[in-house]
C-alpha cells in the first residue's frame, strides 16, 4: 500500500499578549461569598500529555465538521509517536525515544530519523521505527510540525475549507496546538492525511524542546495491530464519600486515576457543578493521585465531581454526595 510522507513548515510565534483564561465561579458556593476565579489550568502552561490529547481532538473535530466519521485512537501509535524507546539498527548507542520526543531532544524536523540508518545505509525513516516495533498495517502517513506558540487558550474554528472560509463550528485549543492544527488543514498534502478515508485510526503526541519549540507526531494507519483504547480512565479510592463537614470547614478531597492504555492528559474537580481546581498532565504516567482542596463550604448537601480524561480523549466522571452541617 502507498504510504504518505509530509511534513509542516516550521511556525515561529509571533508577538503577543499573554493573559490567562479564568473559570468563574457561582455565587452561593462558599460561606462566605463568592470566590476569586479559579485559573485554567490547562492553559497556563504547555503540558505535553494534553497537547497531544488537544490535537487527535482537534483532528477528529475537523473529520466530523467535514462530514467524515472520527479516527480511532491508537495507543500504541501514540507511544511511538510520543517517547517509546528504541535503539538505532545501525548506532545502538542511538536510542531513539519515539518521534515528538526524539525531534524534540535533538531539534530536528524530518521523516527520517536524524544519524540513523538502516543495514543498507538508506535512511532509517518514520514508518520503518513503527515497523520495528512489530506494528504492522496497510496503509500510513505522518505529519510532523513545530512551533513555538505559547499555550494559553484560544478559539478555533473546525472543519474550513482549504485556505479558511466554509467552517463548520468551533472549540477551544491551546495557542500551540491551533497553529499546528490550521497549518496541516491548510496544506492539500498535510489535510489529506487528516480527511482521508483510507485511514481508520491514529495517534499523535507532542513534546516541548528546551529552546521553547514544541514538537508534533501523527502517525494514520489502515488495518494497523496496535491497540485501539476505547475506554476511559478508572477513577476511584475516593475520600469523602457521604461525609458530613461542619460549616465553613475546606476539607481536601482526594482520588485516584489510572489508565491501562493511554497516558493521563488532564481533568478537573467540581462542588455542585462549580470546578475548584482543573489541570492538565506533562510526562505523567498511566496513573495519578488527584487532590483538590474545596473552599469554605455552606450548609446542606452537595455534589462532588471528579473528571479525568486521557490521551485517547477518553473521559471518566466519578460524583459523591457529602453534607456540610448547619
Amino acid at each position: 500500500m502507498p504510504t504518505t510522507d509530509l511534513r509542516a513548515p516550521r511556525r515561529r510565534r509571533r508577538a503577543f499578549a499573554t493573559g490567562l483564561t479564568a473559570l468563574a465561579l457561582a455565587l452561593g458556593l462558599l460561606a462566605g461569598g463568592p470566590p476569586a476565579p479559579t485559573k485554567a489550568a490547562a492553559y497556563d502552561h504547555f503540558y505535553a500529555n494534553f497537547a497531544g490529547e488537544e490535537l487527535m481532538r482537534a483532528m477528529n473535530l475537523d473529520r466530523v465538521a467535514r462530514g467524515l466519521a472520527p479516527l480511532s485512537p491508537d495507543s500504541t501509535l501514540e507511544g511511538i509517536a510520543r517517547d517509546r524507546a528504541l535503539a538505532c539498527p545501525s548506532n545502538p548507542s542511538l536510542t531513539i525515544r519515539g518521534r515528538a520526543r526524539d525531534m524534540a531532544d535533538r531539534q530536528y524536523l524530518s521523516h527520517s530519523v536524524k544519524g540513523c540508518t538502516k543495514a543498507g545505509g538508506t535512511a532509517f525513516t518514520a514508518f520503518d521505527l513503527v515497523k520495528a516495533f512489530g506494528y504492522t498495517y496497510g496503509a500510513i502517513g505522518e505529519d510532523i510540525s513545530d512551533n513555538n506558540y505559547p499555550a494559553s487558550a484560544t478559539s478555533y474554528a473546525t472543519g474550513c475549507a482549504l485556505g479558511g472560509g466554509g467552517c463548520h463550528g468551533s472549540t477551544t485549543l491551546p495557542w500551540t496546538v491551533a497553529v499546528t492544527e490550521r497549518g496541516f488543514m491548510n496544506s492539500s498534502q498535510h489535510r489529506a492525511n487528516i480527511l482521508s478515508s483510507s485511514y481508520g485510526r491514529f495517534g499523535c503526541a507532542a513534546w516541548n524542546a528546551s529552546s521553547g519549540y514544541h514538537y508534533y507526531a501523527c502517525y494514520f494507519v489502515a488495518s494497523g495491530n496496535g491497540h485501539l483504547d476505547g475506554a476511559a480512565p478508572w477513577v476511584g479510592n475516593a475520600s469523602g464519600v457521604g461525609a458530613v463537614f461542619r460549616t465553613g470547614s475546606t476539607p481536601t478531597f482526594t482520588a485516584a486515576a489510572y489508565d491501562g492504555y493511554s497516558l493521563l492528559s488532564d481533568g478537573y474537580a467540581a462542588i455542585d457543578g462549580v470546578r475548584i481546581r482543573n489541570w492538565a498532565w506533562d510526562h505523567i504516567g498511566l496513573g495519578a493521585t488527584l487532590s483538590a482542596r474545596a473552599p469554605a463550604l455552606r450548609a446542606g448537601k452537595h455534589t462532588f465531581t471528579w473528571w479525568v480524561r486521557d490521551a485517547s480523549g477518553r473521559a471518566r466522571v466519578l460524583r459523591f454526595s457529602f453534607s456540610v452541617s448547619g
